[in-house]
């Protein structure tokens, strides 16, 4: 047993310092379809994984065909690791191109967890949840890749391509007993905004929310 964890952990650490493509291999699965009834809330966070999905944060565009992270998707990146740092977060999953690893890489080293590579072009996706179902994980990828690997575990084609601007999304599928029972997109811009105003007090809250109304306006 020890010698097996060893194993795994001797392939993180290597996953996590160098690009070398791996391909992840799983067990079969069955798709059980969410409840449409079901509460979030209600879950206890220590009965419950999670599945992040985000797309790689913004490139540089004079970058070739493997561009690196702009200074704009530095500073992206930035905010995933922000809203993460106090997420259970187990294993983090990349393309094996620049845009994705760095994103990826970034939010690994903060979370102190490995990165893993898949091929989304060959990747067996019942078999990566089952792989991973009992644990909480980040996913990176592509606006095609993305929706793509989401409706491959939901069984259907819920979601349809990320528009090529938005490098904002975050989808999160909630796993409770190796089922999906819950999924939802969310935005680090306004995660984040939450986050910050969680901070203050109920009178600098109701200052802030009155001069964002004013905004609106």
């Amino acid at each position: 047993m020890k010698k097996k964890y060893l194993l795994w952990y001797l392939s993180f650490v290597l996953l996590f310092s160098c690009k070398t493509k791996v391909e992840i291999i799983e067990p079969d699965r069955t798709y059980i379809p969410k409840h449409s009834n079901f509460d979030a809330s209600k879950v206890n966070n220590n009965d419950a994984n999670i599945f992040y999905f985000i797309r790689h944060a913004e490139e540089k565009n004079d970058d070739g065909e493997n561009p690196h992270l702009s200074e704009k998707g530095l500073k992206k990146v930035d905010l995933y690791t922000k809203y993460f740092t106090d997420k259970k977060v187990d294993t983090i999953y990349s393309t094996n191109l620049n845009r994705t690893f760095e994103t990826a890489e970034i939010i690994a080293k903060k979370k102190v967890v490995g990165v893993g590579f898949y091929d989304p072009l060959i990747l067996d996706y019942k078999k990566f949840f089952e792989n991973n179902k009992n644990n909480s994980i980040v996913v990176v990828g592509h606006a095609n890749t993305t929706p793509n690997f989401i409706n491959k575990i939901l069984g259907n084609q819920k979601y349809s391509q990320i528009m090529q601007d938005n490098y904002s999304d975050i989808f999160r599928l909630v796993i409770v007993k190796g089922k999906v029972v819950f999924d939802e997109i969310l935005t680090i811009e306004n995660e984040i905004q939450k986050i910050e105003d969680a901070k203050l007090s109920p009178k600098e809250l109701k200052k802030v929310l009155k001069e964002r109304r004013k905004a609106k306006k």
